[in-house]
């Protein structure tokens, strides 16, 4: 019983000076108004601080460096990478600040509007360093009056500038030239079927491309003349030459090129006497040769 009294009295003394306190029944603690203040201040510091450090100037890109570039129009290229740079992340803060501009963005944006052979955009500082590569051009693809470089691997590199347009449409009249521009140096060759294409899409197989620049170089062997190659896919991948004379001349991508060319310069030979090729020559039918 003693020992009963003894901790009943050490509770009731605990209790009495009031270090003992009913788990379920205390008070919340409140926050002073200092501290609320304190912790406020403390965020719209870092506020301030972030602002002033984004968007200060001795953080933003003062130049973009480009390696490689050929026949890629600069104006065009440039103004793509402007207008990105000045565009906004996060609602205030444009992409010219060092530690919110990233590579990937620009490099995929810059791939979206060109086809390279290999692009890197790196970033030194304040500096964008692009090194690239261009797809060699090597014909020109025409469909719904719209006017592409394609490379040997049936590769859309990019759309011609109008100032390329208008280079590739004009007569030269210049004797003294010894070498045609670069644009007038490559072949056309038109899509019948008007499909419409994208920038690094495929629109020949490189073994087409093959055979129609070696049957090109047979015409200009045979000194036949021509201004462009047709292409329509939708009719078993017609092919067929457009000559200055106004004639087609029908031949087959997918055929032995060497001997079609073999064909058409018998049959021209044998009607050199006769009466002037109207609308086309057909190769397409092994030794048949259709004329009208």
């Amino acid at each position: 019983m003693r020992r009963r009294d003894f901790f009943k009295r050490t509770q009731r003394k605990r209790y009495v000076r009031g270090d003992y306190q009913n788990p379920y029944f205390q008070d919340k603690q409140q926050i002073s108004w200092k501290h609320l203040f304190a912790i406020g201040a403390g965020v719209v510091g870092v506020i301030v601080i972030t602002v002033l450090f984004l968007s200060h100037p001795r953080f933003v890109i003062r130049s973009v460096a480009v390696k490689g570039i050929v026949h890629i129009d600069e104006n065009e290229f440039e103004s793509i990478i402007r207008e990105y740079l000045g565009s906004r992340k996060v609602l205030f803060f444009k992409k010219t600040n060092r530690f919110i501009f990233t590579p990937d963005p620009l490099q995929e944006l810059l791939e979206e509007s060109f086809a390279f052979e290999n692009i890197l955009v790196n970033q030194k500082g304040t500096e964008i360093v692009i090194n690239l590569k261009e797809r060699t051009s090597h014909l020109i693809w025409k469909t719904y009056n719209t006017f592409y470089l394609v490379d040997l691997n049936g590769v859309v590199s990019r759309e011609l500038t109008n100032e390329e347009l208008n280079l590739l449409k004009e007569d030269i009249e210049d004797k003294a030239l010894t070498t045609l521009p670069f644009i007038r140096s490559l072949p056309v060759i038109v899509d019948r079927n008007n499909i419409e294409i994208t920038i690094g899409s495929e629109v020949l197989t490189p073994v087409e491309i093959e055979n129609a620049f070696r049957f090109h170089k047979h015409l200009s062997a045979q000194n036949i003349s021509f201004i462009s190659t047709e292409i329509d896919r939708l009719a078993g991948k017609w092919s067929g030459v457009v000559t200055k004379e106004g004639y087609r001349i029908l031949f087959d991508l997918s055929a032995d090129i060497d001997e079609q060319a073999e064909r058409l310069e018998t049959i021209l030979k044998e009607r050199e006497e006769d009466k002037v090729i109207e609308e086309y020559v057909d190769l397409r039918f092994g030794d048949h040769v259709y004329i009208k």
